[in-house]
Parts: C-alpha cells; sequence; structure tokens
C-alpha cells in the first residue's frame, strides 16, 4: 500500500529500504553494526541522486 510504513530492525544494506522507496512506501531501518548503517545511508542517497548526508558520529557519538 503506498505511503506505508515499512520497520527493518536488522536493516543490513538496506535493501529493504531501497524497495520501501520503489514502491511508494515510507521506511525505518535500524541496525546495531554502524557500518552496515553507513553502508545503507549511502544507498539511499545514491538511489537519491545526492551526497551522502548522514554522519553516524554526529547521530550517534560513535566516532568520540
Amino acid at each position: 500500500q503506498p505511503g506505508a510504513v515499512v520497520l527493518d530492525p536488522f536493516m543490513g544494506s538496506g535493501s529493504t529500504l531501497e524497495a520501501a522507496y520503489k514502491s511508494a512506501r515510507r521506511a525505518i531501518g535500524i541496525d546495531l553494526d554502524k557500518q552496515y548503517c553507513q553502508v545503507a545511508a549511502e544507498r539511499i542517497d545514491r538511489l537519491l541522486d545526492r551526497p551522502t548526508q548522514l554522519s553516524l558520529e554526529s547521530v550517534t557519538g560513535w566516532g568520540r
């Protein structure tokens, strides 16, 4: 259903988020591994044709 929200609690590389976007759904992705979060962010940014905007250090403090 377009506009529905998809929750992916084990996001990994973000393929479910990409599929949600392509089917006009909103998505929330969660992953404990910060490297997977970065990979997923880069994947979505490529899909949207924009520079990577996620800064894991500023959002999570993982870089500190």
